[in-house]
């Protein structure tokens, strides 16, 4: 604990993560400023109201486009942390 809140105040935008069942820490991640954050708070926001807005007709192309995306890039070793594969569900 004592090592985190040094990191912390040493970088103060800079998140340690770690894996509650194993103690392994992940790569340390550059957070955001709280002016930023709620930027990006207010644009997710913004995004998810338009979705939920749009229709299924208009969903299923993107989601189909999704899967082929996520499928194409199986095993490509873009979350070698994740214990999962996501692609086979």
């Amino acid at each position: 604990m004592a090592e985190a809140t040094a990191l912390a105040a040493a970088t103060p935008n800079l998140f340690q993560t770690v894996n509650p069942a194993t103690g392994e820490k992940a790569p340390a991640d550059q957070g955001h400023i709280v002016d930023e954050a709620l930027s990006i708070a207010a644009d997710v926001h913004r995004a998810q109201v338009a979705w939920r807005r749009t229709g299924f007709k208009e969903r299923a192309p993107l989601m189909k486009n999704a899967a082929i995306v996520i499928r194409d890039n199986r095993g490509s070793g873009c979350c070698p942390q994740r214990s999962i594969d996501l692609c086979s569900l």
